[in-house]
């Protein structure tokens, strides 16, 4: 880099010494004033310093493009294309969380009682959400980013520990959901991934009155992947 600004100033200082050169003042008439054009030394010499500036700023700005050139017509031109490939972008992050009510109340039939212990109990009875039968809930989670995602929830179920039923868990334990995918058709292929909670146990008869609530939170983090226009991405995360 110092050689070229070193030459550049050669280039300079050659220039202006050209345009004071005594040799074009022979051709001048006394009196008469001479006319920068006609210093053809120096206007030459000053198109050679334009062509070499022009020329190193390219050479300096070069690694940041790709040049593909085209072939080189007849009259000694060519066309050249370049192609700017940028590797920082902005993603966006789009996400569904897709889950039911997560309210239970339990809908005793009967009791039976133990002579023996003195103990009334529950004995049959349903798990109803919404007023349908269920002993099940699921959550999902839906991937419409352009990067992965990590996927983690985390339950508090404590309603039910306190009255003797326990929640059995499946899924979203650090769950990786890869980018939206885009198909030969130009539609888009989502992930998702689903955390399953299932009751069991029958309940006590002195606590199972009332709503029993599970409650979900569900912690998104991007994850180091390929994104949908397929460069690796990094998380940072």
């Amino acid at each position: 880099m110092i050689k070229i600004i070193e030459f550049m100033l050669f280039l300079l200082r050659a220039a202006a010494n050209a345009r004071r050169s005594p040799s074009i003042g022979k051709f001048e008439r006394k009196g008469e004033r001479r006319c920068p054009m006609n210093d053809f030394h120096g206007v030459r010499m000053m198109l050679k310093f334009i062509l070499v500036l022009t020329m190193t700023v390219f050479m300096a700005c070069a690694p940041a493009f790709s040049l593909l050139a085209a072939d080189t017509v007849a009259d000694g031109h060519a066309d050249v294309h370049i192609l700017v490939n940028s590797v920082y972008g902005q993603y966006r992050y789009s996400l569904d969380i897709v889950f039911y009510s997560m309210r239970f109340t339990y809908n005793l039939r009967s009791t039976a009682h133990n002579s023996d212990t003195g103990e009334t109990y529950v004995n049959s009875g349903e798990w109803l959400m919404d007023e349908n039968r269920t002993e099940t809930v699921t959550l999902t989670v839906i991937n419409h980013s352009d990067t992965p995602v990590k996927a983690t929830a985390r339950t508090n179920t404590a309603d039910f520990r306190l009255c003797g039923v326990e929640v059995e868990r499946s899924g979203l334990v650090e769950e990786l959901l890869p980018a939206v995918r885009l198909l030969q058709d130009r539609s888009a292929q989502v992930s998702s991934r689903e955390m399953s909670l299932t009751l069991v146990g029958i309940p006590s008869l002195a606590s199972y009155k009332g709503q029993k609530t599970i409650y979900a939170t569900v912690y998104i983090a991007p994850a180091s992947g390929y994104a949908t226009n397929g460069q690796y991405y990094t998380s940072k995360f």
